[in-house]
């Protein structure tokens, strides 16, 4: 056209500029029906937990999101078993199988013979999937398992089974809870207001001279941390949140039992359960050393009051994480878009 068209022809370059929408701070005041959940968990006595602490330290205005504000993650129909029914599973079929031994001394021969028993650990993985992922009638007969559901299986097994492996070598040892519910009371405020915390502990061992509260955890995670201060640290950007869940759950069991002299938080980390057997936590500080929750009660205490005081005082409004790396897993990151 532009050789052979007779008439003059006008060109027009057409361009759209390309900018991203700038994005604005979400910032959440305490006040006005925020300020009645908040106000809620003292009168109402409505527990925070352990989980829930640990969310906010990673972000508090996801915290806002999820605690406060009880916005629904969407449920997703998944035909593969996801990383949190993976520890759903894990955690059932423990608690099947150690649910004999409730307040009773376990010893070698009784995991031994329970660790053989495959036909057994297999059913009891097998009315796991049919009653918590499949959400049929729990009868194993109708199981059907097909492609990455059959690896998940097979891994759920083997985990099930070195586990007991690993208890075997703790033994004897009193079983004294399962997936048991705690709770205790913390004043803050100078005790004008009192929170409570609760949860449940997947596991509560008695051995010679201790108490252990033990967690199972299915993800990456470690046993050691460098001190206390960090565990509260809302700006570390690989915080051990598994330790400072577990030594919440300690702090649990002591306001319930005072005077106990020996109270271990022990990780049973699944991921490394077949190359390293080792359970209890430890403490870099002035030397790895094991936890012994009673010698560091004090300081524990105070830091989780200082925590929760943040939480619940109206002057401080919810706002989002400073570190981007705990934005990579958040639920909310579309609202937030940070």
């Amino acid at each position: 056209m532009l050789l052979e068209f007779p008439f003059p022809i006008t060109e027009t370059g057409i361009e759209n500029t390309i900018e991203p929408v700038p994005l604005y701070p979400i910032v959440i005041e305490k006040n006005g029906k925020v300020l009645e959940k908040l106000i809620s968990f003292f009168e109402a006595g409505r527990k925070i937990s352990p989980t829930a602490l640990d969310q906010y330290l990673q972000c508090p205005l996801s915290y806002y999101f999820k605690y406060i504000a009880r916005l629904e993650e969407e449920e997703e129909v998944s035909e593969e078993v996801d990383a949190r029914m993976f520890g759903t599973l894990f955690h059932s079929v423990m608690d099947t199988l150690y649910r004999d031994f409730l307040n009773k001394t376990i010893h070698a021969n009784d995991l031994m013979s329970l660790a053989e028993d495959e036909q057994r650990i297999e059913r009891e993985l097998k009315k796991a999937f049919s009653l918590l992922f499949f959400k049929s009638d729990g009868n194993d007969e109708n199981l059907s398992l097909a492609g990455r559901n059959i690896l998940v299986y097979e891994v759920i097994r083997k985990m099930v089974i070195q586990t007991i492996r690993v208890d075997i070598k703790r033994t004897p040892f009193i079983l004294k809870g399962l997936e048991q519910k705690v709770d205790a009371t913390l004043a803050i405020f100078s005790g004008t207001k009192a929170v409570h915390i609760g949860g449940t502990i997947d596991r509560i061992d008695s051995v010679p001279g201790a108490t252990e509260i033990i967690d199972y955890k299915t993800g990456a995670t470690e046993h050691s941390f460098k001190n206390l201060a960090e565990l509260f640290d809302a700006t570390v950007k690989k915080r051990n949140k598994a330790a400072f869940q577990t030594l919440l759950y300690a702090f649990v069991w002591d306001e319930m039992h005072p005077g106990e002299d020996a109270i271990y938080p022990c990780i049973y980390a699944l991921k490394e359960i077949f190359k390293e057997e080792t359970s209890r936590l430890t403490i870099k500080e002035n030397g790895n050393r094991e936890v012994n929750y009673p010698e560091l009660r004090d300081q524990f205490k105070l830091l989780l009051v200082s925590l929760l005081e943040e939480i619940f005082n109206p002057d401080l409004p919810f706002q989002q994480t400073t570190v981007e790396e705990h934005c990579q897993y958040c639920t909310f990151i579309s609202i937030c878009g940070k």
